[in-house]
C-alpha cells in the first residue's frame, strides 16, 4: 500500500517523455504494425549502459501508467529504469492476435475462429524483438512481457509456447474460466512436464471483478501451489478495490516491485 501511495504522490512530478514511434513491416503478420518505444530518462547520458525491456501488449494502453511508475520507482532505487515497448493493436485485430491458438477469438460463444496468438508471438519473437535488439541498447537476460485481460491469455500462453523468450511475466486479469479452463488445464500439463524451468510470474486480478475472475484467481494459486517447479518464482495476487479497468495500473508498481526487488542489485549490464 505505502508503494502505491507513493507512486500516487509522485505521478505527474517528473516531467514525461514522449515515446518514440515506428512502423514496421511484418512478413509473419503481413501488415504494418505501429511500434510505441518508452526510453530511459538517462538513456543519452551514458552510452554504455544496457537496459531491461518491458514488451507491453495492448501497447498504448495505460502506456502514461507504465512511464510514471517505471520513472518513480528507477528514481527511488527500487529498480533499473527500463525500456517499454508498446504494441498497439491492429484495427480489429485485437482478438486475433491476443488469443491463444487453443481459445475462440469469440470469448462470449467459444465458437468461430481460433485465436492466433501463436502467429503473433512469432512476429514479437523473430521480427519485433531483433530490431529492437539491433536499434538500442537492450539487456537480453532481462526481457518482460505484460499483458492485461486477453492481453494476460497471452501473455501466460508464451510461457508455454515460448518459455525462454522472457525472464519475467507479468499478467493483469487473465479470465481463465473460458473453454473449461482450458488454459489453465494446458499450463498444468506444462508446469509438470517441465520441472527444470527457471522464470518469473506475476498474476494480479481486483478484487471488484466479477466472480469468474476470483475463480481465475484461486485456481492459479492452487496450482501453482502444487505443480510449480522449484525455479519458478510466482505470486498469484488481488488488487484491492479495483475493477477490472483499474486492476492493471493498481498492480504493475507490486509486478515491478517483486520481481526487480528480488534479484541481485546492480547498475543496468555495460
Amino acid at each position: 500500500m505505502a508503494l502505491i501511495l507513493l507512486l500516487s504522490a509522485a505521478t505527474g512530478v517528473l516531467a514525461q517523455q514522449a515515446p518514440k514511434s515506428l512502423t514496421l513491416a511484418s512478413p509473419i503478420l503481413q501488415e504494418d504494425r505501429r511500434i510505441l518505444i518508452r526510453l530511459p530518462r538517462n538513456y543519452d547520458k551514458d552510452t554504455s549502459v544496457r537496459y531491461p525491456v518491458l514488451y507491453k501488449l495492448d501497447g498504448d494502453n495505460d502506456l502514461e501508467r507504465y512511464h510514471n511508475t517505471i520513472d518513480v520507482l528507477s528514481a527511488t532505487g527500487a529498480m533499473p529504469d527500463l525500456i517499454v515497448v508498446a504494441i498497439p493493436n491492429g484495427r480489429n485485430k485485437r482478438e486475433r492476435d491476443l488469443t491463444p491458438p487453443m481459445l475462440h477469438q469469440d470469448e462470449e460463444t467459444g465458437q468461430g475462429d481460433l485465436g492466433r496468438g501463436d502467429r503473433f508471438l512469432d512476429f514479437v519473437e523473430k521480427e519485433l524483438i531483433p530490431n529492437i535488439d539491433a536499434t538500442y541498447r537492450t539487456d537480453p537476460k532481462q526481457r518482460l512481457l505484460a499483458g492485461h485481460s486477453r492481453g494476460a491469455l497471452l501473455t501466460l500462453y508464451s510461457l508455454i509456447a515460448k518459455p525462454q523468450l522472457f525472464q519475467a511475466r507479468f499478467a493483469f486479469s487473465a479470465p481463465l474460466m473460458l473453454e473449461d479452463q482450458r488454459l489453465i488445464a494446458d499450463m498444468r500439463t506444462f508446469l509438470r512436464k517441465n520441472r527444470g524451468l527457471k522464470t518469473f510470474l506475476y498474476c494480479s486480478w481486483g478484487t471488484d471483478e466479477d466472480q469468474n475472475v476470483k475463480k481465475s484467481h484461486d485456481a492459479m494459486q492452487a496450482m501453482f501451489a502444487k505443480d510449480a517447479p522449484k525455479g519458478v518464482r510466482w505470486f498469484m495476487d488481488t488488487a484491492r478495490d479495483a475493477d477490472h479497468l483499474q486492476t492493471q495500473s493498481r498492480a504493475l508498481p507490486v509486478a515491478l516491485f517483486e520481481y526487480f526487488g528480488a534479484i541481485t542489485k546492480r547498475a543496468p549490464r555495460k
